[in-house]
């Protein structure tokens, strides 16, 4: 689902409407946890140039999919694995080449949000059977350590290039 200036919902109305209902029940109940994070001045991810940017908010993975499972508990898994891609830049060129090595191996991926990483490392949920992890493996060239992860199968931190683009 993207509800971003300019954009159009990725999922058909009707499930959008229960999705929203579901979210403003939660809210009526308060059965919901926000956080502010302050954008310091010694903070590695940071809006350049700033507009005016001092706060942002941060999404807490488990929570997120805890509630994400009891919202579409009844929907199907997709057939093929979701890897959720970190890196500084959604688009960078390194991004989309690991995503593409990951099409070859029959893993989807999904933007995870940004992350500024030294090298490329590659996290992969226990209850991904061994057949697709070694697919992952060989996608990417590189051995995945396990850990249990919501909203996906796995998530791949890309190495940061060399100089930070524009926007961070």
């Amino acid at each position: 689902m993207s509800l971003g200036a300019l954009s159009k919902a990725t999922m058909p109305t009707e499930e959008l409407a229960l999705l929203l209902q579901d979210a403003r029940d939660l809210r009526i109940v308060d059965d919901y946890a926000q956080t502010q994070v302050v954008l310091a001045e010694d903070n590695n991810v940071r809006v350049r140039p700033p507009q005016g940017v001092r706060r942002a908010y941060a999404v807490n993975a488990q929570a997120t999919g805890d509630v994400v499972g009891d919202v579409f508990g009844g929907f199907p898994v997709p057939p093929d694995p979701v890897a959720r891609i970190q890196a500084v830049q959604v688009r960078a060129p390194t991004a989309a080449t690991i995503r593409a090595q990951l099409l070859t191996r029959s893993w989807q991926s999904a933007w995870g949000g940004r992350a500024i990483t030294a090298a490329t490392s590659v996290t992969v949920d226990p209850s991904v059977p061994a057949a697709e992890v070694v697919g992952l493996e060989q996608a990417l060239g590189i051995e995945p350590t396990v850990e249990k992860l919501p909203l996906s199968q796995a998530r791949v931190d890309v190495e940061a290039d060399d100089g930070l683009p524009v926007g961070l």
